[in-house]
């Protein structure tokens, strides 16, 4: 009922054509600031704005990076870029010390109303953390951009599968010395998905040694409340100090109905969790301009705290499993810039960062308590200029581990250069070369032993032998009137990890364990583009063409050639109604003894502005032809698994947002934003 009221409160606004000559000089202001680009290119990064789109309506951070150009993310958090796996999220420049399916969590809580940007950096100079072998996609926040108290309120209902809910309140003042916000934001929000799985044990021989089929039916209820408190002071016209706390509580509960038959018997089993999940994440930024030649100072002190606790129960075998992770995590970083004259600039930093985590896994037996422990030690110097048509930036960052696990030590250092180099040869052409080296760390549940179920008859296993993986990565790029970007890129990659699947001791349980492969490489072609068609219609599109080729001795180490397609349409109806269109085909693709098979999706949007541009009511459809289903197979050793998964995805989501505060929107510059023009 009322989201039928919400869509017939939405029709009356469409069919409402009177306008005053006050409300015409406001929408016209607003139309010059909407036509802002949604996707900017720039030499080091891409840039898409977040802010005030319908895709972000009633959305969490996560759906929003589900729904980026190039950007994808696994069933189990993995994301990649462009094909590139091993991608890392930073939150306002800051690094998330979180494992995949942990983040995938807190990305979960976040509300997408909070964002301003995200930028993608594909190829880091040297400056960022060197974890990440496919790049950064660093979450910017918005920060109050009103002069005195101005705010907003959000709320929206939908209906997938399950109904979900969302609401917020934004608060904001600013004044001559501060600047202050606070964000509010609750979900709650159920999935459902269905899984059929069909797993064949050969002999030596190859020959079928047994048959085994699993349907799971599962589904996860989740409610978050997420609050975010940002503060600038101006200290004076040239030091701002920054203040920022984020905090997510989140309770959920899952459970899977799971029936398994093999040729002389079935059995049925109902796997349930109860969750919750803490995170707090505060930060300290000072920001120092001593005078205007250009020298900057920066300081920043990072403080985070994670708490997961689940508590799993599996019948008919009253089987009950206890787990909490705590995670602690600190870093100080400092970073300067020198300028070498008008065209050039030197930077250097340094930054210290220590992690301790503790798992305490309780079963019937009793308790297993793993610690782990990692410092890391790094500094970079880089280099920057820019001489008539040509721009060159080069970097070196150095970084010292220091890591103990299971009682195990672990210490090395190593070299991270980077280099970019950029010609334009005219107004219409101009040419890119970036090159770096990366590393990606085993994550703290990959290095976890302890069995952790995914569903009753699948399991995984943490590796706590697994090394690190380290790759080479080269681009070059050509841009057509910076409308136009062709990459073709490569990437050598040495001790990849990847997943393996084993059949368990009963001959029932598969176990997933993460693993070193001898190596891996890949290359991407990227075709982008802009383009305003009409003053009311924007295209913006990305293809992407990759393939990832394995050096091992498992029996699929060959490569498969993978499409990701994207195309996003943003038309301007009227100064007051717009509408969004997005369609995504994403083909098979392969991952060491991994093949996914592809999936497409299309999504739209539309908006009507209200109340002479103090609110907006927003109607999204996501997944509209539930298409998302897609099927996998694993081949390794004696064992071969085929699995189709069915995600009832498709949803409409009713949203409705008021603004208040009469303040005039101020340009100055935060201190969150100026630092992350730190590397441009």
């Amino acid at each position: 009922m009322r989201l039928l009221l919400c869509i017939a409160g939405l029709l009356n606004a469409l069919m409402a054509d009177a306008q005053d000559t006050t409300r015409t000089r406001l929408l016209k202001a607003v139309t010059i600031e909407a036509r802002l680009p949604q996707i900017e290119h720039r030499p080091d990064k891409t840039v898409i704005q977040i802010e005030n789109t319908i895709s972000s309506e009633g959305a969490s951070t996560l759906e929003v990076l589900e729904k980026l150009p190039g950007v994808q993310i696994s069933r189990d958090g993995q994301l990649s870029i462009q094909g590139r796996t091993g991608a890392v999220v930073m939150i306002d420049g800051k690094s998330v010390a979180l494992s995949s399916a942990d983040l995938q969590e807190l990305l979960r809580s976040m509300p997408a109303a909070t964002l301003r940007k995200i930028e993608i950096i594909s190829h880091p100079g040297a400056a960022y953390d060197a974890a990440g072998n496919g790049g950064i996609i660093n979450i910017i926040r918005k920060t109050n951009r009103r002069e005195g108290f101005s705010g907003s309120f959000r709320a929206g209902h939908g209906q997938a599968w399950y109904p979900r809910y969302n609401t917020g309140i934004n608060l904001g003042y600013r004044a001559r010395y501060c600047n202050l916000s606070f964000d509010l934001g609750a979900q709650r929000n159920t999935d459902f998905y269905i899984s059929d799985i069909t797993t064949n044990v050969l002999y030596p021989d190859e020959t079928l040694q047994n048959t085994q089929h699993t349907l799971n039916r599962a589904s996860r209820r989740s409610t978050s409340l997420t609050p975010t408190l940002m503060a600038d002071f101006y200290v004076s016209p040239r030091s701002t100090f920054t203040l920022s706390v984020m905090t997510s509580r989140q309770r959920g509960n899952s459970q899977v109905y799971s029936l398994l038959r093999t040729a002389t018997d079935s059995q049925t089993v109902i796997n349930t969790t109860d969750n919750q999940q803490s995170n707090n994440l505060s930060s300290l930024h000072w920001q120092l301009r001593p005078d205007s030649s250009g020298r900057q100072l920066t300081v920043d002190a990072d403080f985070a705290h994670y708490l997961s606790s689940a508590l799993r129960n599996t019948e008919p075998d009253t089987v009950r499993l206890t787990q909490e992770r705590r995670l602690q995590f600190c870093a100080l970083k400092a970073d300067y810039i020198l300028p070498q004259g008008p065209h050039s600039y030197l930077s250097a930093g340094f930054k210290y960062s220590n992690v301790d985590i503790r798992n305490d896994n309780g079963h019937d037996n009793g308790h297993d308590i793993i610690r782990n422990k990692e410092n890391i030690l790094a500094g970079y110097l880089a280099y920057s200029r820019s001489q008539g048509a040509l721009r060159l930036q080069a970097g070196l960052r150095a970084e010292q581990t220091h890591s103990n696990i299971q009682q195990t030590t672990y210490s090395y250092l190593q070299l991270f250069p980077s280099l970019l180099a950029a010609y334009t040869f005219n107004e219409r052409h101009s040419l890119q070369f970036k090159c770096n080296r990366r590393i990606d760390r085993p994550s703290y549940a990959q290095l976890n032993p302890f069995r952790y179920p995914l569903s009753p008859f699948l399991y995984f296993m943490g590796n706590p032998q697994l090394q690190p993986q380290t790759a080479f990565n080269n681009a070059l790029t050509y841009s057509w009137r910076q409308a136009v970007f062709i990459t073709i890129g490569y990437d050598l990659y040495q001790k990849y990890i990847t997943t393996l699947p084993t059949l368990d001791t009963d001959q029932k349980t598969v176990l997933r364990t993460p693993a070193n492969i001898a190596g891996a490489s890949a290359w991407n072609i990227d075709i982008s583009f802009t383009k305003e068609w009409a003053p009311w219609w924007t295209t913006d599109g990305e293809m992407t063409i990759y393939s990832r080729q394995f050096t091992s001795d498992f029996s699929q180490a060959g490569s498969t050639i993978s499409l990701d397609l994207s195309c996003n349409q943003q038309f301007r109806i009227t100064h007051q109604l717009q509408a969004e269109c997005q369609i995504r085909i994403v083909s098979g693709q392969q991952d060491a003894t991994t093949i996914n098979s592809g999936y497409y999706l299309v999504h739209a949007g539309i908006r009507q502005q209200l109340f002479r541009q103090a609110g907006s009511i927003a109607v999204r459809l996501s997944n509209i032809l539930q298409s998302e289903d897609e099927a996998a197979r694993y081949h390794y050793d004696r064992l071969r698994q085929y699995r189709q998964l069915s995600f009832f995805t498709r949803a409409i989501q009713v949203n409705f947002t008021y603004r208040f505060g009469k303040g005039k929107s101020q340009s100055k510059t935060t201190a969150t934003q100026e630092e992350q023009k730190r590397a441009e």
